[in-house]
């Protein structure tokens, strides 16, 4: 039989309202030790149903009062078993002496993830669902919010279960062949098991793909600002951040290091990456450093903001860069237009391109709308889709070993090795939802969550 276990399971920190939540055996009789209601006629609590009263701390000689009691006997509860949860005054020390109290009654305090842990255990949820909920916590962006909100129904888990019903199928045709091919005359439609363990590699693979698909919705998108020296990045990073982050100085190279910000425009958050401006002939030294990690920046972004000086004509460092935002998602601001419009100032106009002037907000306004356009991520189609590194190397597993399921028919293998892949593919599948994930795997997607949940 699981212990109980006790946690605080609001932030640590001074709060109106605190939570401290317990579960497993025993909890309830607990509660009923250090809660007294307003209504004498409880306990016994009714289920789900806040109670108004004050909770006694036996050990300190006094009470708490105006606390709120909540009662969910197992096994409809989150945990599966029986759950009380205490909301009190939110002083962390107040918390940690109800903590305290249960610690002394017979429970212990809760790891990581570890009420969520034996909602899984108890098949309360799936192991996807909660590795969604973990997700929905740790959103950084709305969009990332709202879509681990919409993965958490179990979509995933109940489509992996149906295509690895169609592998088992395949499975025991093939094991079919394998037993009765030579005394009963079975035979393998070759063609058929080709068409279906095509289709089930495809459909993983699509699966798959999904993972990049929400990436930046769920944690935004990494935005380079590049250019050539001297040209107004920081005077933009600092308007796009609205603080004066950067220093702007009118002497070339005085951005040395990244600077990032992490900023909601139009709806989209970014993570704004301030870079040093490239100048030719320049290799070594501090500014020489610099460059180098502005093309480390560049490479590894999602996205780029190239600013050029208007009122000068393009030179080689603008181009290169420019050439280089072509592969990404990318848009062109012509900035210092307060001096003139240089006639050899000619941008690319397959890339999105507004003028401005950073220093006086000359058309400035015009930035987000176009900051919108350009890298708000497409809406990933409705249905399951995989959110986290571990599944998408669930799938990618699955989808390897069906693909060479599917090889190995196509060059006439023997039905052994056929079933042998398809097999690795079904378990890369239940590996994904969590029916035969070694222990460490498991231990891991649980520490990662927050004491308390």
């Amino acid at each position: 039989m699981a212990d109980s276990i006790c946690a605080i399971s609001t932030y640590p920190q001074n709060a109106a309202i605190g939570i401290v939540r317990a579960s497993g055996p025993g909890v309830l009789e607990m509660a009923g030790q250090l809660f007294v209601s307003r209504d004498p006629s409880y306990p016994p609590f009714p289920r789900g149903r806040l109670v108004v009263g004050s909770i006694t701390l036996l050990t300190r000689g006094r009470q708490i009062p105006e606390c709120l009691l909540a009662c969910f006997p197992g096994p409809r509860s989150y945990t599966g078993e029986d759950v009380c949860e205490f909301q009190v005054p939110g002083n962390v020390l107040l918390l940690g002496e109800i903590m305290e109290e249960l610690v002394r009654l017979g429970c212990r305090p809760a790891e990581k993830g570890e009420f969520t842990r034996r909602a899984w255990e108890n098949g309360r949820m799936d192991l996807p669902a909660a590795e969604m909920l973990n997700e929905l916590i740790r959103a950084r962006t709305r969009e990332g919010m709202l879509l681990a909100a919409s993965q958490m129904d179990g979509a995933l888990s109940r489509r992996i279960a149906a295509m690895r019903q169609e592998l088992v199928d395949l499975i025991t045709c093939l094991e079919a062949v394998i037993e009765f091919g030579e005394t009963e005359g079975v035979a393998l439609d070759r063609a058929a098991m080709i068409e279906r363990s095509g289709r089930l590699a495809a459909e993983l693979n699509e699966l798959a793909r999904s993972f990049s698909a929400v990436r930046s919705l769920r944690e935004g998108c990494r935005v380079v600002i590049a250019g050539k020296a001297n040209v107004g990045k920081s005077s933009l990073f600092n308007y796009l951040a609205g603080t004066p982050r950067a220093i702007v100085h009118d002497v070339p190279g005085t951005t040395r290091d990244v600077l990032r910000e992490t900023v909601e425009i139009g709806g989209v958050t970014m993570t704004l990456h301030d870079t040093a401006g490239f100048r030719a002939g320049v290799v070594d030294g501090v500014e020489g450093e610099g460059q180098r990690r502005s093309q480390t920046a560049m490479a590894g972004c999602d996205g780029m903001i190239v600013v050029v000086d208007g009122s000068a004509p393009l030179e080689e460092p603008d181009r290169s860069v420019v050439a280089a935002a072509r592969a990404k998602r990318s848009m062109v601001i012509v900035n210092k237009i307060d001096l003139g419009r240089h006639p050899e100032c000619r941008v690319d106009t397959l890339v999105p391109t507004i003028e401005v002037s950073a220093l006086v907000g000359t058309n400035c306004e015009g930035i987000g709308p176009l900051i919108e356009r350009v890298f708000r991520g497409e809406s990933p189609a409705e249905g399951p889709m995989v959110m986290t590194l571990r599944q998408k190397r669930c799938l990618g597993r699955a989808g390897e070993a069906a693909r060479r399921a599917v090889a190995g028919l196509e060059a006439g293998q023997a039905e052994e090795i056929v079933a042998e892949e398809l097999r690795a593919s079904a378990v890369g599948m239940s590996e994904l939802i969590g029916e035969v994930s070694p222990q460490e795997v498991v231990d891991r997607i649980f520490a990662g969550f927050c004491v308390g949940k």
